[in-house]
């Protein structure tokens, strides 16, 4: 869905930070954004590494791309989570940016923080009352053994802010 939204708003040098890959959902959350551009026939995407996942990764990451030649840095980033998303704005602003004029940032994790930034911070929310009810019931069946374990599977909603909106307006 990142893949997508970015894809709709005109960005084209996507690239992702996280890390590591060895955490199954950073893997999954790379491997999405992948397939999502896969289907526009786009196979390149930048893996910028933040092995800590922290405010700290995105400061770094976010002060190495304002130094590079708008040619040389990606026109959008997803982040893992929200957290590198914060510091990797603060930086690029702080480094004389625009966003999302100049770069677009998605998070992930839609923290409360998320959409009070100053620059309103898209992010995707994985969690919701369902999940809530979900973990009730299975746990009440779980108890009556009444079934065997059971996989289940939510489906994350992108909450679309001005960090990521269309570098051109539209």
């Amino acid at each position: 869905m990142v893949g997508e939204h970015l894809w709709e708003t005109h960005r084209r040098r996507i690239a992702f930070a996280g890390g590591p890959f060895a955490i199954r959902q950073v893997a999954d959350r790379f491997t999405g954004l992948q397939e999502a551009l896969a289907q526009h026939g786009s196979s390149s995407v930048e893996v910028l590494d933040c092995p800590n996942r922290s405010i700290d990764d995105g400061i770094r990451i976010g002060g190495m791309l304002a130094e590079r030649d708008a040619q040389h840095r990606p026109d959008a980033v997803f982040a893992v989570n929200d957290m590198i998303a914060l510091g990797l704005m603060r930086s690029l602003i702080d480094g004389g940016m625009r966003v999302p004029q100049d770069i677009a940032v998605v998070g992930y994790d839609d923290a409360p923080v998320a959409a009070a930034s100053i620059i309103p911070l898209s992010s995707v929310r994985a969690t919701s009352s369902a999940h809530g009810q979900a973990a009730f019931d299975l746990l009440l069946t779980s108890i009556e053994n009444r079934t065997e374990a059971q996989h289940l599977v939510f489906q994350p909603t992108l909450h679309a802010r001005a960090s990521s909106a269309s570098a051109d307006g539209s």
